[in-house]
């Protein structure tokens, strides 16, 4: 080979090593979303996790308090009852509203 050719073929062997600058981009970019991605489904998971132990354990001591006949059995039940009420709304509400609102309140949709 004539030392043209060696030196075309060292020529282009470092073409190929150029990488296109938007591919790092778009690799962080990707990155980015996949982490806010597992956050928000992190977040979900915890919410209803907490939501359906508190709506499993206030159920069970509200059909307990529901069979006595007693005034403070009542006004028990309606404590338990507005507890779940209230555990709904905020989860419910967590996942509808945005950060700045407030989460404590019955959802307009109901």
């Amino acid at each position: 080979m004539s030392v043209e050719a060696n030196s075309a073929i060292a020529a282009a062997a470092e073409a190929p090593r150029a990488l296109d600058d938007a591919v790092p981009d778009a690799a962080a970019e990707l990155k980015a979303e996949l982490r806010t991605l597992h956050f928000n489904r992190r977040i979900y998971r915890q919410r209803l996790y907490r939501f359906t132990r508190t709506a499993k354990s206030v159920g069970d001591s509200l059909k307990k308090i529901s069979q006595e006949t007693t005034d403070e059995a009542k006004t028990a039940t309606v404590k338990k009852a507005y507890q779940v009420l209230r555990n709904f709304c905020v989860a419910y509400n967590f996942v509808t509203l945005t950060k700045e609102e407030a989460r404590n309140i019955i959802p307009t949709d109901f």
